[in-house]
């Protein structure tokens, strides 16, 4: 037990940004339910900002976590705001939403950099048809606190007997670890699959004897394993996984399901504008062919 592997993300472009890919990877498909997650790195200077025209999910909840900028969300359930730094919108897809995600409009060139995680958590497979929803939590909702020097803030599901408000449908956890001066964190991920992502500054991983200091790669921990991480002064880092599912997941474009025929039938369905339209947009991205 330790340490299983290290995945040096893919850098791809979207909409001119450049976006550091960790999964899903060919040798690491999931780690728990989490099957997706995209880094957008700290930007300077005047962009372009976000403009993600409405597409459609099935099978799993998102969650977008930002550390600076905004984004402007709407989506076919009529829900409409604005996601600040810190704050949650955790959408659970279920048997189908669609969604956008842009720049609020008014926003000067040298307002609009963004630095973000876009994760995709798997849904069970019993609630893979549920009901789509959305909640948003502010930033004052979510737990912070600090041991051992670090501040940790409890994103999404349980840790040290606290609970993040997000409503999740499986075992995880999501947490953000910082450090102005330095310091230590320690772990047990007991039944859970974890990764770890060093965002900024220098961290020691330390997990049953081994050792790491990585740079960009996510970092998978096996269940069971006793985890330490040494923060420099300054560091940045995401701790995140959950219980792995039993059943094999399968992703095709924007959708996550334990079967291949519903994935066929959303795609099919999508081609045929068959899918709740968002409100107010006019706009759509297209199924790849």
């Amino acid at each position: 037990m330790g340490i299983e592997m290290k995945i040096e993300p893919r850098t791809i472009s979207i909409d001119g940004h450049p976006i550091f890919r960790y999964l899903p990877f060919m040798k690491k498909r999931a780690v728990g339910p989490f099957v997706f997650l995209d880094y957008l790195p700290p930007s300077e200077g005047p962009a372009e900002g976000l403009n993600v025209r409405p597409h459609p999910h099935i099978g799993l909840s998102t969650l977008s976590y930002l550390f600076k900028g905004q984004a402007y969300h709407r989506d076919s359930l009529g829900n409409e705001l604005v996601l600040k730094p810190g704050d949650v919108n955790w959408m659970t897809a279920g048997r189908g939403i669609v969604h956008s995600e842009r720049t609020p409009d008014g926003q000067a060139p040298t307002e609009r950099a963004q630095h973000m995680l876009q994760f995709w958590v798997a849904l069970p497979k019993d609630k893979e048809d549920m009901a789509p929803e959305f909640f948003h939590h502010a930033k004052s909702a979510i737990p912070t606190w600090t041991e051992g020097d670090v501040e940790v803030t409890l994103i999404a599901g349980e840790a040290r007997g606290r609970r993040s408000p997000v409503q999740v449908h499986s075992k995880l956890v999501f947490m953000n670890l910082r450090s102005a001066k330095g310091g230590h964190f320690e772990f047990d991920s007991g039944d859970q699959a974890l990764g770890l992502i060093v965002l900024e500054g220098r961290v020691r991983v330390t997990a049953d004897q081994k050792q790491e200091t990585p740079g960009h790669e996510l970092i998978i921990f096996e269940p069971g394993a006793q985890i330490r991480l040494d923060l420099e002064a300054g560091a940045h880092a995401v701790l995140f996984g959950g219980q792995p599912f039993p059943e094999e997941r399968f992703i095709e474009w924007n959708f996550v399901s334990s079967s291949k025929e519903k994935i066929q039938k959303a795609k099919q369905d999508w081609k045929d504008r068959k899918f709740a339209p968002v409100p107010h947009e006019t706009e759509f991205i297209p199924l790849p062919e």
